[in-house]
């Protein structure tokens, strides 16, 4: 693994962690709109997307 790979992996890791935080932030945000439930996402489908993309 050269440091090319080891910054890429890094950019990665980084843009997960930005799209995992907007995407808590979004459901707490949701979560908190409990008169608008129809809009909550359900807790299987954030997982599942949480793992699609974690391995992009």
């Amino acid at each position: 693994m050269d440091a090319a790979e080891i910054s890429d992996a890094w950019i990665k890791l980084d843009w997960n962690r930005t799209i995992f935080s907007s995407l808590m932030k979004e459901y707490k945000l949701q979560n908190s709109k409990r008169h608008e439930s129809n809009k909550l996402i359900p807790s299987c489908q954030m997982g599942y997307f949480i793992q699609k993309v974690k391995f992009k």
